[in-house]
């Protein structure tokens, strides 16, 4: 009988498991409801990791239901809070002394930055705490954003242009961060897997220039992958958009599995498997727009059996939502046809 851990991590490691996994960053009031026990009140983390383990084998880090509201910062600058999610409209942009003392004070506090004893005990705590409501399904603890420029990608290009040595120095300090905040992680149950994620890419093309990810990106996120494996964990790397032009580049640096393939942006699962083969796993491929925003339940469990069958032969799939997520623009329905699929067709 295999474990649900036995199952993620087979795929990870280039194996056949028993049947294919389900991956998901599910943030769907009626999915929850109905693996959990009615809608799950706003701050209960731990009801929303325990309804995903009744679906998922492999969870994305959970979010924790919020309070809708409207706060105002300073500059006019509103940030929206919903639900699941939470949006903040662009800084104004800045002149050029401000953003250069902005970037000189964000460096000196990545410079100063020390993992704090009582941040780590409450982290240890969360990791306990969440693994109890996890049960059987892993849970990924470890998640690491990757920056690339300052501020939104406008400003940072701008700031890339007018004071590129300066924004060379925000970058490799973030990212000297970034390493010491995994390296200093402390000793407990992590799990067998670790995100990596920025969104590099939109619909059609990528956001930056190659030059900037090969000097700014690539080489960060190789060395991450390089720490995180020593540390005996599998990493998955998530982007939007059409990656297809940066894919060798993301095998090149290691990762296991990329995250979600966005057919509506422009992938293919065709192009995904030429260049990936078996080295890495897929955790997406269900379009999220076509399929199971706009589809029925029939489409739904035609396009998760093809999806299945095309992986059949070396099993490198974790069955996901091609959006990065299952939200609520999602009918329960379809989502459920996609799950009770994989249950069923999905075993090898």
């Amino acid at each position: 009988m295999w474990s649900k851990r036995d199952r993620v991590l087979a795929v990870l490691s280039g194996e056949k498991p028993d049947r294919a996994p389900i991956f998901e960053h599910l943030i769907h009031d009626g999915i929850l409801e109905r693996f959990g026990a009615g809608r799950i009140a706003t701050g209960d983390f731990a009801a929303v990791v325990r309804a995903c383990s009744r679906c998922l084998d492999l969870c994305h880090p959970a979010a924790t239901p919020q309070e809708p509201r409207v706060i105002e910062h300073s500059g006019g600058v509103q940030q929206v809070i919903e639900r699941w999610t939470t949006w903040k409209a662009p800084e104004p942009l800045r002149g050029e002394a401000a953003m250069i003392k902005q970037l000189h004070a964000e460096i000196e506090a990545a410079e100063a930055w020390a993992p704090s004893a009582a941040a780590q005990r409450d982290f240890c705590r969360k990791v306990e705490a969440t693994n109890r409501a996890a049960g059987d399904m892993v849970y990924i603890h470890v998640g690491a954003y990757f920056p690339i420029l300052p501020f939104d990608i406008e400003q940072g290009v701008y700031a890339y242009m007018d004071q590129p040595e300066l924004t060379r120095r925000w970058n490799q300090a973030m990212f000297q961060k970034l390493l010491r905040e995994n390296e200093t992680m402390p000793p407990v149950d992590l799990g067998p897997v670790a995100i990596c994620w920025n969104d590099i890419a939109f619909k059609g093309k990528l956001l930056y220039p190659p030059y900037i990810l090969e000097e700014l990106f690539y080489p960060h996120l190789r060395a991450l992958v390089e720490l995180l494996h020593g540390r005996g964990l599998k990493v998955l790397f998530h982007s939007d958009g059409d990656v297809t032009e940066a894919l060798q580049r993301l095998v090149d640096c290691g990762i296991d599995a990329f995250n979600p393939l966005e057919l509506s942006a422009g992938m293919t699962l065709e192009t995904f498997q030429e260049i990936c083969g078996t080295r890495v796993a897929l955790a997406g491929g269900i379009d999220a727009v076509d399929v199971l925003a706009r589809g029925t339940p029939k489409v739904v469990t035609e396009k998760t059996r093809a999806l299945i069958d095309r992986f059949r032969g070396a099993g490198n799939l974790l069955v996901a939502s091609a959006s990065g997520e299952v939200d609520n623009s999602m009918p329960a329905a379809n989502v459920l046809a996609m799950y009770e699929t994989v249950w069923d067709y999905g075993k090898y």
